[in-house]
């Protein structure tokens, strides 16, 4: 009977370690990874000589201040929220649910576009790039700018 408990316990623990959220330096690492930046090129881009202070976040052995996390959300676009509570920022979230949309509609225009015409080549190519550029979250080409010769101010005011 108590070989059964402790097998019980063990069987708990094993699946809550399974389970557990990633620590602060496992989103850190993981983010530094996506970005593709080495340790102590990260930890230039916080101003560090010494990549020593981000294999600290990394192995959870300190915080980083308030100025590195700064450096991190402003400099590096980490979204700090996410990074120390492990939850995507509210705002964060309303904004890819807003680029998804417009994304979607993007998509919609090149469909019709393809459907209905045939000679619209430029067209097409400045839909494609625009899709693109929200992929890859990136504002739209200077060209698709440049095209509207300023109509899309003109038309708001």
């Amino acid at each position: 009977m108590a070989k059964q408990a402790v097998n019980k316990n063990t069987e708990t623990e094993a699946k809550k370690a399974e389970a557990k959220e990633p620590t602060f330096g496992e989103r850190l690492l993981a983010e530094r990874k996506q970005l593709g930046l080495s340790q102590a090129q990260f930890a230039e881009r916080l101003g560090f000589s010494s990549n020593v202070p981000v294999s600290h976040y990394e192995s959870d052995a300190v915080l980083p201040s308030a100025e590195a996390l700064t450096r991190m959300g402003r400099d590096m676009k980490i979204d700090v929220h996410e990074l120390l509570t492990g939850e995507p920022s509210p705002s964060l979230a309303v904004e890819v649910e807003a680029i998804r949309t417009v994304k979607h509609g993007f998509r919609e225009l090149l469909n019709e576009v393809r459907v209905k015409t045939k000679g619209l080549k430029k067209l097409d190519r400045l839909i494609r790039a625009c899709i693109e550029a929200i992929e890859a979250g990136l504002n739209p080409p200077k060209e698709a700018q440049a095209e509207d010769g300023g109509e899309s101010e003109n038309k708001s005011e």
